[in-house]
């Protein structure tokens, strides 16, 4: 730790996936993707301040892959395991998180629902409902008489979507 609302941290992790052995589902041929291997580099930092009121933590990342394991599409539309060879992903991460205003009472409640297509992807809905009571947006609310306070209210967030029979896109409308 750096201090006490500070920390650093640094990782370096190595992981791999076991070997696949399987079949090919158009020739039932037997295949074997040999066993994929991770080497996973990360550093960052996290804290807060403003008395914890705002919290922080931001990150570099870097992956080298070796066998990479992903899926193809043969035809007709048959996803497959294939050794996608050597394969590095690098990012950033910056997150940042406040409280903003004192609410006695806060929930949420979503669930999502899938209906497929018979092998030509799926579509879903994800219903989001979020309520908030009374909020102050004052630490002393007696200094204003309490008039910087807003009422209680919900909200409903819709997802609506279709997802690719491989998983490797979705089209999605969001509502308010």
């Amino acid at each position: 730790a750096l201090s006490p609302h500070h920390s650093a941290y640094a990782s370096l992790t190595r992981s791999r996936r076991a070997p696949v052995l399987g079949f090919d589902q158009l020739t039932l041929a037997p295949t074997r993707l040999a066993e994929e291997t991770i080497l996973a580099y990360e550093t960052g930092l996290r804290g807060s301040l403003a008395d914890q009121r705002l919290r922080y933590s931001t990150s570099v990342f870097q992956y080298h892959f070796e066998h990479f394991q992903t899926l193809r599409i043969a035809p007709p539309g048959i996803a497959q395991p294939f050794d996608g060879g050597r394969a590095r992903g690098r990012g950033y991460e910056l997150s940042l998180e406040a409280d903003i205003a004192a609410s006695k009472h806060a929930a949420s409640l979503g669930a999502t629902f899938t209906l497929p297509r018979d092998g030509a992807g799926a579509f879903f809905l994800t219903p989001l409902l979020t309520y908030r009571s009374e909020h102050y947006f004052e630490d002393n609310n007696a200094q204003n008489g309490g008039s910087l306070r807003q009422g209680g209210f919900a909200l409903l967030h819709l997802r609506l979507g279709y997802r690719s029979h491989a998983g490797i896109w979705e089209l999605v409308a969001h509502v308010d």
